[in-house]
């Protein structure tokens, strides 16, 4: 088979092409082919020509349901994710700004851990920035990023509390930990520093300081944050996640990267800042392929994370792709598919999630989670493999089936 694949660089354009006609995703399963042609374009190196079975770490779902005060509700979410092939599971955990605690309690994110490890889910903590609101003030918060010292300190201060919730051994007055003997964790710094939405200062004076914002964190956070966990009495084996990047088209993923690879030789920066490095990935717009934007989102950021920070693993820990809604379910949902989207029919999202994580097998990823298992109910995404009231989307089976082989290394590459 020859591999002609004539794709562009999605990664930095701001705008689409309104003139290109909306793609019909009918041939999506004939098209696919080329997804597993751009990997072994990528892979043709000796030590990967030859057909050797490779595998992911880890493989699973996005869901903040298992985030929940009732432990039986949790329960029952971390066993829908642990059915449907899963070995991991991610939640995001709301940071208050300027705070030394995390928003809310600790016992909804105990409840969690519990849920996701006594179903052998590993967990994964991302923590999201939100500002402090005045009363009656309409918006959520979100955006805020930690950038002075005493924001950072606070910060680290707040994660080191987590840890101490989670994992502290117990104490004869039965204070500690509420999973003492989980000794492993991971924890992401922040979701989606070059999104403004999610980090609103992403420019000074026309000077975009949001990468060297997001490298400034991780160099003060990272060996603050090994050194606590090292204690006595925690002792935990911390995996930290940086980046955690949208790559969507507005957000310039590859020149982010570029721009903290730069501000990190200028400050002459060696230290490790991470343990891994995120991306997320979303097949978004009418004129996006399936067939070759998401084999060149791993190349290009693959690439680029190797450029600028060295030999990290890659992971791609939200992955999306809108499904087509059926009439009776549309009540399910707060808002329609945007315009600018247009959704997988029937089994193809299942297929389209299948071959993105064989060609994430391929290439080197270490994990891959879709964002979400089930659709929320109320709102837009259509991404998950469940809709809001739990029932299966045609293409679950596929994606199972997926999981447990890329986890398993029965993938041929």
């Amino acid at each position: 088979m020859t591999c002609t694949p004539e794709s562009k660089n999605l990664l930095t354009e701001t705008t689409g092409n309104p003139n290109k006609p909306r793609l019909s995703y009918e041939k999506i399963t004939r098209s696919l082919a080329v997804i597993g042609c751009l990997g072994s374009l990528a892979l043709a190196s000796p030590a990967n020509s030859s057909k050797n079975a490779i595998r992911l770490d880890g493989a699973g779902f996005n869901t903040n349901a298992v985030w929940v005060t009732d432990e039986n509700e949790a329960n029952e979410a971390a066993a829908r994710v642990a059915n449907s092939g899963a070995t991991d599971i991610r939640i995001i955990l709301p940071y208050s700004q300027g705070s030394a605690e995390v928003k809310n309690d600790v016992i909804r994110t105990c409840n969690a851990a519990k849920a996701a490890y006594s179903h052998d889910l590993d967990l994964m903590i991302t923590m999201q920035g939100y500002y402090r609101l005045r009363e009656g003030k309409a918006k959520d918060g979100l955006g805020y990023m930690p950038t002075r010292a005493h924001e950072k300190q606070k910060y680290v201060t707040a994660i080191t509390n987590l840890m101490w919730s989670l994992a502290g051994d117990k104490n004869p007055d039965g204070t500690g930990g509420c999973l003492p003997e989980q000794k492993e964790l991971t924890i992401g710094f922040f979701n989606e520093p070059n999104n403004k939405r999610f980090n609103i200062n992403q420019y000074i004076n026309g000077r975009w300081v949001a990468p060297e914002n997001t490298v400034e964190l991780m160099r003060y956070a990272y060996p603050r944050l090994k050194q606590q966990a090292a204690q006595k009495g925690l002792e935990v084996d911390l995996t930290l996640v940086g980046g955690d990047i949208s790559t969507s088209r507005s957000s310039n993923a590859v020149g982010f990267l570029r721009q903290m690879g730069r501000y990190m030789e200028e400050q002459q920066i060696t230290e490790p800042l991470m343990d891994e490095f995120a991306a997320h990935y979303y097949l978004q717009g009418v004129d996006a392929d399936p067939s070759t934007s998401a084999s060149d989102s791993i190349r290009l950021i693959s690439a680029s994370v190797s450029e600028n920070f060295g030999q990290v693993p890659l992971i791609y820990n939200e992955l999306g792709a809108y499904s087509e809604t059926p009439v009776a379910k549309e009540k399910l949902y707060k808002e329609p598919v945007p315009e600018a989207i247009l959704p997988l029919k029937g089994v193809e999202q299942g297929l389209f999630y299948k071959q993105f994580i064989l060609t994430a097998v391929c290439q080197g990823v270490k994990k891959v989670l879709i964002f979400h298992e089930t659709d929320d109910k109320g709102d837009k995404l259509r991404t998950g493999v469940n809709y809001p009231d739990k029932t299966s989307k045609p293409g679950k089976p596929i994606v199972r089936k997926a999981f447990i082989e890329a986890t398993a290394g029965t993938t041929d590459c």
